[in-house]
């Protein structure tokens, strides 16, 4: 098993970290942080720190195998109350009390009139009408008989559920062994520039251009894997070091401030299992759930439902994108399968990116987008367990250094949780 390194990042300015040009006049912010920007960032910080030595370490630590740099989802710390004196040990704590982060998958709904996590109110007042999931009753239409499965409607107003978008992180509940999902909203605003002219190092009349970012005091966390030697990690990651990312950074963007770095000790590694529970536990449950409700599943077999974490760049022998089958990449970690998934809610994204040190744009690729669910059927064996660890500890595709292909087996959002909230 390899180690993961948690770091959580504070933004002190905006960061302009763009979705892609999409031919409009502004170009939209990410509301996370990509891998590969914080890859590029410490890259940057090594070399900056020590040319020679710090492009040796550079080299060393980032291109070493089997280390990846995984996204930056943006998290809901409760600062309030903190000691300062001792304000990164509090974080630490909160952070050891977040067991997962992400966007939420596809199948997620919730009422088209008050869309929202059950508990919490819009500004105007009106409570929301609560959240669910989707994939089993999407699995039933499939496996079942019986025609008289019909959509989920909400149970407050009756309304129809639609696809419900943003982030999620997924904390220890007041009870023992329990998972609790909170609703996290990232803040962006829109900044209006001037355009330079390059000739003159003067404002251009009648070029206005808009940079959306997302604000500046909001934390988000993230991991770097590692195969060896994690506390190598801990001499050039220190609390209170800034590493800057995105675009704008002449402008006064994207400093980012380092607030805690914590090695996942065993202690946190067993809490965090016994909270999400092995993969096979998982796949074994969700099984027996859609079972108990009238699916036909084959006896020795299980229902695996993959939840892309991040997105997934998978390629054929063409190098042609694939965007509905993940099948091949599955099987390469040894996942039995009967075929192609039984069920695919997908969909797909363009990936954009920026090679600061040669300063020219990365080709674009099309991508499988985070939260996008596949399910397969495999049969209940040790071989299955096997490739469910394999398939959750490295991931699929391609880039997977700069935290692509990240999947969750059996996602506890499939499971009911949605539905409960805090």
């Amino acid at each position: 098993m390899r180690k993961r390194i948690r770091v959580l990042l504070k933004s002190d300015a905006p960061l302009a970290i763009s979705e892609g040009f999409r031919g409009e006049w502004a170009v939209p912010a990410k509301e996370y942080i990509p891998g590969s920007a914080v890859r590029g960032a410490i890259a940057r910080y090594l070399i900056d720190s020590s040319l020679e030595e710090g492009l040796q370490e550079m080299k060393r630590l980032l291109l070493m195998p089997g280390t990846a740099v995984l996204d930056f989802h943006p998290v809901m710390i409760n600062t309030h109350g903190i000691n300062h004196n001792k304000e990164e040990k509090n974080l630490s704590k909160e952070v050891s009390r977040i067991a997962e982060t992400g966007k939420f998958p596809l199948t997620a709904i919730s009422c088209k009139r008050r869309p929202g996590f059950i508990g919490e109110t819009f500004s105007d007042g009106l409570k929301k009408h609560g959240m669910s999931d989707s994939l089993e009753t999407l699995l039933l239409k499939l496996l079942c008989n019986e025609k008289q499965i019909g959509d989920t409607r909400c149970e407050k107003c009756k309304e129809r559920q639609e696809l419900f978008e943003g982030w999620y992180q997924l904390e220890k509940g007041n009870g023992e062994n329990q998972l609790s999902s909170v609703g996290v909203n990232p803040a962006t605003s829109s900044y209006i520039h001037i355009g330079i002219d390059p000739d003159r190092g003067a404002t251009t009349q009648g070029i206005f251009y808009t940079i959306d970012a997302l604000d500046e005091e909001q934390f988000f966390l993230g991991a770097i894997i590692v195969d060896d030697h994690p506390e190598d990690w801990l001499k050039i990651l220190k609390p209170e070091t800034y590493l800057f990312l995105g675009a704008g950074k002449s402008r006064g963007y994207g400093a980012a401030r380092i607030e805690v770095v914590q090695i996942e000790s065993e202690k946190i590694e067993r809490e965090n299992e016994s909270l999400l529970e092995p993969p096979e536990i998982r796949c074994r449950k969700f099984t027996e759930r859609i079972r108990s409700k009238g699916g036909f599943v084959e006896e020795g077999s299980w229902l695996v439902p993959l939840t892309l974490l991040s997105s997934s760049i998978i390629m054929d022998r063409f190098l042609r994108p694939v965007l509905d089958d993940i099948t091949k990449d599955v099987r390469d970690h040894g996942l039995p399968t009967t075929g192609k998934p039984i069920l695919v809610k997908a969909r797909s994204q363009t990936i954009q990116g920026w090679h600061s040190a040669s300063d020219i744009p990365k080709p674009d690729f099309t991508a499988i987008a985070n939260g996008s669910v596949f399910v397969y059927q495999s049969p209940a064996n040790e071989q299955t367990v096997q490739a469910l660890y394999r398939i959750e500890d490295m991931g699929i595709g391609f880039r997977r250094a700069e935290g692509f292909g990240r999947v969750r087996v059996a996602s506890p959002l499939h499971s009911g949780i949605l539905a409960k909230g805090k």
